[in-house]
């Protein structure tokens, strides 16, 4: 499923669109690596809780940094406030609050004082939350104001993350501006699906909070004109299901690709990753369904895709799909299997997502460094093997490719510097 949307994403970014890409696995941090060509072009957003990566995802800096560079009050004072209603619904998630809960009313008067100020940020809501407590006139909203105060700073200094949405105005923010965005984050603690939103420990409301964070950046990022393509690309989306709050911002995202000339694509384990809300269904336009290891599931995905979801023979067809092989629905409804083929070894090599493993030009095992240290003699001989494994696996795979035209194969031989792919693409183009 990655490999297929990491090489539409790729050849839409080649071909003129804009690409923002949100990975909570960090697994696409090889591309810069492998697809030197593309460094250029690329920006990967690595988000961890090294403190250099204070405030880099303050909803308010980020809104006003995509204005770009001397940007008319009147356009501060519109991005402010859309920007006031995501802080909003991101510290919400982070306190534990839900959308009726009485400490929302306090938490948005902190948060629209900061929308109205010349140079907004989130540290002010803090700071919001304490002017408000000492001016309040009875004691019910003077506690509130600080009991909801101290539950952010306790939520900033008891968890590694949490530091990363609270900028002061002079920390480099997030930028995504280039034709390819990645923004990878590295061990959030995100909650099981099922657990009860008022159970999530502080780590699972700072994951929780994240990830709406990031998913609201590509919401804006969505929205960046008419005048060319956008693809936002939300893996693992199954985590936004997981609160109410993300359910309700990825059934927004959806049904607004469509007005903003944007593609949003969603990649989730199973048909419910997606969600239940049928209008939700109803404005994905094309669908992949790869191989599931079930036939509940595989009854669902039939379902999905408007087929007999009855019929065994289709059942066992999901089944045993082979890996790469996948059914493909498009907007005009009609339905096929499709292989995944990125032609390239320098796409199979950076579209790799078994981090232990890594195939090198001339296709002989190299392992990772940190593995390599830890491995035993007994261990080492089963490993190999599986590498080798995968390297024949993947000659296979480059042997059954045939390029018939003549004037590329002159074109790579004449040019060794230039990447194969961008041949092919100007040859497609031709």
């Amino acid at each position: 499923k990655s490999l297929l949307a990491n090489l539409i994403a790729l050849l839409a970014a080649l071909l003129g669109a804009k690409v923002l890409i949100v990975d909570p696995k960090s697994e696409r941090g090889n591309w810069a690596k492998v697809l030197t060509w593309l460094k250029p072009y690329l920006n990967i957003i690595e988000l961890s809780p090294a403190k250099e990566n204070k405030g880099k995802l303050d909803m308010f800096r980020v809104m006003i940094k995509s204005l770009g560079s001397n940007p008319a009050d009147e356009e501060i004072r519109e991005a402010s406030k859309i920007a006031a209603e995501y802080a909003l619904t991101i510290l919400g998630t982070l306190c534990g609050y839900k959308t009726a809960d009485e400490k929302m009313e306090y938490l948005a008067d902190a948060v629209n004082l900061v929308s109205q100020d010349k140079e907004p940020n989130m540290t002010k809501v803090i700071t919001s939350l304490e002017h408000l407590s000492n001016k309040a006139e009875s004691s019910n909203d003077r506690d509130i104001y600080g009991r909801v105060r101290k539950t952010i700073l306790n939520m900033i200094n008891n968890s590694a993350y949490a530091h990363l949405l609270f900028g002061d105005g002079t920390e480099e923010v997030i930028d995504i501006t280039k034709p390819i965005n990645i923004i990878q984050t590295q061990n959030l603690t995100i909650p099981e699906e099922g657990k009860d939103e008022g159970e999530y420990t502080y780590q699972e409301r700072v994951g929780m909070a994240l990830l709406l964070c990031t998913s609201s950046i590509g919401m804006e990022f969505a929205r960046q004109g008419r005048d060319m393509l956008k693809l936002f690309v939300q893996d693992e989306a199954s985590v936004l299901k997981r609160s109410s709050t993300g359910k309700a911002l990825k059934n927004r995202m959806v049904k607004m690709g469509r007005t903003e000339f944007a593609s949003i694509m969603l990649i989730g384990q199973n048909v419910s990753d997606i969600g239940e809300d049928e209008d939700v269904k109803a404005n994905i336009g094309t669908k992949f369904a790869f191989a599931t290891k079930s036939k509940a599931e595989a009854r669902e995905v039939l379902k999905y895709l408007e087929l007999n979801y009855e019929s065994e023979e289709l059942q066992e067809m999901l089944l045993e799909l082979p890996t790469g092989v996948c059914l493909m629905k498009d907007i005009e409804g009609r339905v096929a299997i499709l292989e995944v083929e990125p032609l390239f070894d320098e796409l199979i090599e950076a579209f790799n997502t078994t981090p232990e493993l890594k195939i090198d030009a001339d296709k002989t095992e190299v392992l990772d460094e940190s593995r390599n240290e830890a491995i035993t003699e007994t261990e080492e001989e089963p490993l190999r093997s599986q590498v080798n494994a995968e390297s024949d696996q993947i000659s296979d795979v480059n042997d059954s490719v045939e390029i018939e035209s003549t004037s590329l194969k002159e074109k790579e031989n004449e040019s060794e510097d230039k990447p194969a792919v961008l041949d092919f693409l100007s040859e497609w183009g031709n």
